[in-house]
């Protein structure tokens, strides 16, 4: 073999390997853009993800506060703490209650059932409070919330809390 054959063997070489690192540098540019294509679509899909999360839990607040809306509907238009001590103490003594008072027992049943549905609002509140940041909702939420407590403790007139409540659900819009 001569130097003339060995340089010319080695210059083939060299073109086959540049093409073989053409070829390679093709190829990663294609997958970094792949790559980033696919991180487009990911983030994309993570932000409708979040977005549906967001609505479920509007949904789920408004839900729980249209039911409490029921029961406050449900319970009567005045009453008194005492109606429900009352109720409390003859359950507590006697064996057979509903001969008593079924009127005082009725109140008191509701009324358990109107702090249930409360809980239930307050719980979904806590989990979307911070889409309604600095809103009227929340403004609204926290008067209703006031006067729910006094209504809750102390007894009184449904329409207190119930223009607040219905309000609220008429104000929070889910599409």
């Amino acid at each position: 073999m001569d130097a003339d054959l060995i340089s010319f063997e080695s210059m083939l070489a060299a073109k086959s390997a540049a093409n073989w690192a053409f070829g390679s540098m093709l190829a990663t540019i294609a997958s970094s853009v792949i790559a980033i294509v696919t991180l487009f679509y990911a983030a994309k899909a993570l932000n409708t993800w979040r977005k549906q999360e967001e609505l479920k839990l509007k949904s789920e607040f408004k839900l729980a506060i249209i039911e409490l809306t029921y029961t406050v509907e449900a319970m009567p238009d005045n009453w008194s703490h005492v109606h429900v001590n009352t109720a409390r103490s003859i359950l507590r003594i006697t064996k057979d209650p509903a001969a008593h008072v079924p009127d005082q027992l009725k109140i008191l049943y509701l009324k358990e059932d109107m702090v249930s549905a409360h809980r239930r609002a307050l719980k979904s509140w806590l989990m979307c409070d911070q889409f309604f940041k600095k809103s009227k909702i929340e403004d609204r939420w926290e008067k209703f919330d006031k006067r729910y407590h006094q209504y809750a403790m102390k007894g009184g007139n449904k329409s207190d809390v119930l223009p607040a409540l219905k309000s609220l659900v008429s104000e929070i819009v889910i599409f």
